[in-house]
């Protein structure tokens, strides 16, 4: 996915001073990226053991690592099929790359210190870095992509199926999603539609990564089945167990109703800090 890729591996920082969206799209997303880092810094703050309001960032990955944060997952076991391992492949490593991403970028004190304001810059660089980039895609620089200019940026795999004029189905249906107002063309806010989708989902496993300690309720470095049941109550399967060390690779597998549950149920779980 064009989204994907670029957003978790290939953003660099923006500016958005020397952003040529308009201005309103800008905005826009400013105002979502403030909501996405209201919603990171208690999770955070989980890990401020001092109690003064501070964490710093280095100490904060490194801990996170020790869960699967920006590594990718090994092949579980019985996937044999070649399709299935290339697909769960690509899903793992464009997570990493965005857990990489997102820490690479949060704005710091002097002395290292996560600031809240520096987490929301750090999205909207990750958010400007793909948006800024659409404009080459607008080929007849009419301020607005139709289909055949939208799909451009969702380059086709070796593996995957086409119709008769080269496209995938997943094509089709970011287009038809993003179009809202279904006049064939993505324009405005429609730009940051797709984006505002893929970070919501991004952000809710980021805050369950930061919070699932918290769910380890004895302490013993194991999601049992029972303690996984706490934080999802309505999953129709759970594993036997997760242990907190492969939680991030769980996390990562979670639907997105699973996700928004997640984070819902372990906010209300007291602090262990």
């Amino acid at each position: 996915m064009f989204l994907l890729t670029t957003l978790a591996g290939h953003a660099t920082a923006e500016d958005p001073s020397e952003s040529p969206l308009p201005t309103d799209v800008l905005q826009a997303v400013k105002e979502m990226c403030d909501g996405y880092a209201e919603r990171i810094m208690p999770g955070i703050l989980e890990y401020d053991e001092d109690g003064d309001g501070k964490v710093q960032l280095r100490p904060l990955v490194s801990d996170l690592m020790k869960r699967g944060f920006a590594r990718t997952s090994p092949f579980p076991p019985g996937m044999d099929d070649e399709l299935e391992r290339s697909k769960f492949a690509r899903n793992q490593e464009w997570q990493a790359n965005a857990d990489r991403e997102i820490a690479k970028e949060f704005g710091t004190d002097d002395e290292g210190n996560i600031l809240k304001i520096g987490v929301s810059s750090a999205i909207q660089s990750m958010m400007l870095g793909y948006l800024n980039r659409m404009g080459p895609l607008d080929v007849d620089k009419d301020g607005k992509l139709n289909f055949k200019e939208y799909a451009m940026g969702f380059p086709v795999t070796d593996k995957q199926e086409v119709d008769e004029d080269g496209h995938t189905e997943e094509q089709y249906d970011y287009f038809k999603k993003n179009d809202k107002d279904r006049d064939g063309f993505i324009k405005g806010k429609e730009y940051i539609g797709e984006q505002d989708y893929w970070l919501n989902l991004l952000v809710g496993k980021f805050v369950g990564i930061l919070m699932i300690p918290k769910a380890d309720t004895n302490g013993d470095e194991t999601l049992s089945r029972e303690e996984l049941a706490a934080i999802l109550p309505d999953a129709e399967e759970l594993p036997e167990s997760v242990p907190l060390a492969e939680s991030v690779y769980w996390i990562r597998e979670l639907e997105e109703e699973e996700i928004a549950a997640l984070e819902k149920n372990l906010s209300k779980l007291p602090s262990e800090t």
